[in-house]
């Protein structure tokens, strides 16, 4: 990786240095490493906000940036370089590569962090800086602008406001410029393939942790760094567990199974939901409830095509699950008054969806200052309806009780309508029940 200058990571830097001002400066910090037992650790993921305005994805690491000063714009506090760390642990940056390789004005070793503070942000008005990732960095900045105060007579003076800086990088995280989208096809790509081949090795009498094994396995395989979140392999009636994750029962013929899996590719997530029949035929029953959802997705894209605000779609989905709820028998009523008591919600209790992009419920806010935010060209989000029946439903039809379905797809919003990213994962009933079980003996690529 070599973000120079020319890179998309300074021109997000450069845009946000606008909106901040000469009398502003962004302190980012990374996450520590975290222990998972005894000596080792959990794999490193670093700060979303700070790769995405460095593409840095080292540990130990501090950004300032502050727009106008003498020594330049952005200052990269990194691990310096150490040959016998090195040789066990992976080679570092150090300082150098700070300004090399990432664009920075100027590269320090973490360790000369608090002695360079002051002068960092001396005559600035406003800090940002995101308190809780690191507190015993959150103790350095506090303890230098207490002395800063205290002693005018070093200083002019210190920032007088500290703000959050998350709304401003985040409003910014919202749309998607050239380089995430491609990053963001890729990962689509992948998890959609992963999705294909699960179908196809699917049959009776596996555990849900083979499937997950296989799906991430191809992840890995195709260059994703991880999951983009805990894989759920649903059989049966745990597909009504939301966000189950357990992924021990086996796979019986006559069940359903629901796929919830993404990837991490370069820290781009993709969200992708599919259900299909283990037997790789789907049940009459089975069929009109997954046809309803895949009818009420479809529907949902569509709209998103014509820009409205995030409101108006979740609107949409609630009143279209009711009534589809109301076709196959498992309410009945007057539609305004089950939405008015939210009735619906046991079968249909989540939203239509969420952004997308460097996390996998990205950052961005649904509502502003203006009420519900309008779709707009470079969003990127999930559409995901579902309806769930619990086994115990006993007033609904037999053929029912104990289903489960989602289905979920990524899409762009265009200048011209939708494009759906993870349109190379099979969806239709045709599809699907043409690819499920074609590959019986083993867990070939």
């Amino acid at each position: 990786m070599t973000p120079q200058p020319s890179s998309p990571y300074a021109s997000r830097r450069e845009k946000l240095a606008k909106i901040i001002g000469d009398d502003g400066v962004l302190i980012l910090t990374t996450p520590q490493l975290a222990t998972r037992s005894h000596d080792t650790h959990y794999p490193y993921r670093t700060s979303s906000d700070l790769y995405f305005l460095t593409g840095l994805t080292e540990p130990e690491a501090i950004l300032v940036l502050t727009p106008g000063h003498d020594e330049g714009d952005l200052h990269l506090f990194v691990q310096p370089k150490d040959p016998l760390r090195e040789q066990w642990e992976g080679t570092r940056i150090g300082p150098q590569g700070a300004i090399n390789i990432f664009g920075a004005d100027q590269g320090h070793s973490i360790d000369d962090f608090k002695t360079k503070l002051p002068s960092l942000i001396a005559h600035r008005k406003a800090l940002y800086h995101a308190r809780g990732t690191r507190t015993d960095l959150d103790a350095i900045i506090d303890h230098t602008l207490s002395s800063m105060r205290t002693n005018h007579h070093k200083f002019a003076y210190a920032p007088e406001e500290v703000h959050n800086p998350a709304p401003l990088l985040h409003q910014m995280r919202a749309i998607k410029d050239e380089h995430e989208l491609t990053l963001m096809r890729t990962s689509c790509s992948i998890a959609a393939k992963a999705h294909a081949l699960a179908m196809a090795h699917t049959r009776a009498g596996l555990e849900e942790y083979q499937i997950q094994a296989l799906i991430e396995f191809h992840f890995q395989y195709n260059g994703a760094t991880a999951p983009a979140y805990e894989t759920i392999v649903a059989g049966g009636n745990n597909a009504n567990i939301l966000h189950y994750t357990e992924n021990k029962a086996t796979l019986k013929d006559g069940d359903l199974l629901l796929v919830d899996a993404g990837c991490e590719y370069n820290y781009y997530a993709s969200d992708i939901t599919r259900t299909w029949p283990v037997s790789g035929k789907f049940s009459p029953e089975q069929r009109d409830l997954y046809q309803a959802v895949l009818s009420l997705q479809q529907e949902l894209i569509d709209a998103c095509a014509t820009h409205p605000t995030f409101e108006e779609i979740s609107n949409l989905y609630a009143l279209r699950s009711v009534e589809l709820l109301k076709d196959l028998g498992v309410l009945k009523g007057d539609t305004e008054d089950i939405l008015a008591k939210k009735s619906h919600k046991l079968y249909s209790p989540h939203g239509f969806g969420h952004w997308l992009g460097i996390d996998v419920h990205d950052t961005s806010p649904y509502y502003n200052a203006q009420g519900s935010v309008q779709l707009s060209p470079g969003h990127v989000l999930t559409i995901e309806p579902g309806l769930y029946i619990p086994l115990e439903s006993e007033h609904v039809p037999a053929g029912l009780r104990g289903q489960g379905v989602r289905i979920e797809d990524d899409i762009l919003i265009t200048h011209n309508g939708v494009e759906v990213l993870t349109h190379e994962c099979p969806k239709s009933i045709h599809d699907i029940e043409a690819i499920t079980g074609t590959k019986k003996d083993t867990f070939t690529i």
